[in-house]
């Protein structure tokens, strides 16, 4: 990897916590209040973590994949993909070990980092993130859920294209307060398609590959179209690949019940199944659909219909 680990481990703000890091971070990331860290990524994976993998491997070896999951002995997990890096979250998620396989650019190794891994450290605190890209219109946050291939990162460009702002593409971390539920700003970053780049950002915008098995891009957001304070939630909206309405966009607000269930299958992370951690993610969703507006919406994948999509959803945060 490109790079060599910070002297010193620099405190960054990010999803609500502060982590500390001995790799360098997103540099745009916003410094972290006092105190200490709620996470620290380290740059090696000590001996007596590399001994529970070893073991780990060896009561259940690789299948061969690209992406490898195991559960260690002292309750921390260990994640690897293939010839780029590994990791080691600790039990309680205060510490995330690091190692890298490969030279390779910084970005595919943030965007790993910074979402599937820091979500196995988030669940460990009792942070339940969402898999959901948000924008912020008017200072209030409107999050995007839905299947991986909905086009919720696509429709987050196309904000951004329109003058809103990202609040965080990919995860979610919301907390409830006591004005309402807010949503966390996550890294400067988006995975978009090619294409997808090329319609929004233009075919010129800079992009790294994030690995061999997909044709995505990680693509830096300019600073001017990032929110990094949390933003007020002013809704939820699960996107769904039918048509409808006369002009081909259909909007609608679902019942509590229906945003429960939406919820509990939007989770970032669905590996960690424990009984302790589901029901923490049943109360957690609970919580949410019962105090956040949720809607329901789909439009043809036509990119001529975007801009009224924009427009639609974008009146939900003046509501």
């Amino acid at each position: 990897m490109n790079g060599v680990p910070a002297s010193g481990a620099r405190c960054s703000s990010l999803y609500g916590v502060r982590i500390a890091s001995h790799w360098p971070l997103p540099p745009e990331l916003a410094p972290a209040a006092d105190g200490a860290p709620d996470i620290t990524i380290h740059a090696r994976i000590p001996p007596a973590a590399l001994a529970e993998v070893a073991e780990a491997l060896r009561t259940h070896p690789s299948d061969g994949g690209w992406y490898l999951q195991r559960p260690l002995a002292s309750g921390g997990t260990y994640l690897c993909w293939t010839g780029l890096f590994d990791f080691v979250v600790s039990a309680d998620g205060e510490d995330v070990y690091s190692r890298p396989l490969a030279d390779g650019a910084y970005e595919s190794f943030h965007t790993y980092l910074l979402n599937q891994v820091l979500s196995f450290a988030l669940l460990c605190r009792g942070v339940e993130p969402l898999h959901s890209t948000t924008v912020v219109v008017e200072g209030r946050g409107v999050g995007f859920l839905g299947d991986c291939g909905y086009g919720k990162s696509s429709l987050g460009a196309a904000f951004l294209r329109a003058g809103h702002r990202l609040l965080t593409d990919d995860l979610l971390v919301v907390e409830e307060r006591p004005g309402g539920w807010i949503g966390h700003p996550g890294p400067g970053r988006m995975k978009l398609f090619p294409e997808m780049a090329d319609h929004f950002f233009g075919p010129g915008a800079p992009r790294v590959p994030m690995n061999g098995g997909t044709p995505k891009a990680v693509l830096r957001i300019p600073e001017r179209s990032m929110h990094r304070d949390p933003a007020p939630l002013a809704a939820l909206v699960f996107l769904h690949p039918a048509s409808g309405g006369e002009d081909g966009v259909r909007l609608d607000r679902i019942t509590a019940r229906d945003a429960f269930v939406g919820l509990t299958t939007n989770t970032f992370n669905d590996l960690l199944r424990g009984p302790e951690r589901l029901r923490q993610h049943l109360f957690w969703a609970s919580r949410v659909s019962s105090a956040v507006p949720v809607w329901r919406l789909s439009y043809p994948r036509d990119l001529a219909v975007v801009p009224r999509v924009v427009e639609r959803v974008a009146r939900l945060a003046a509501r």
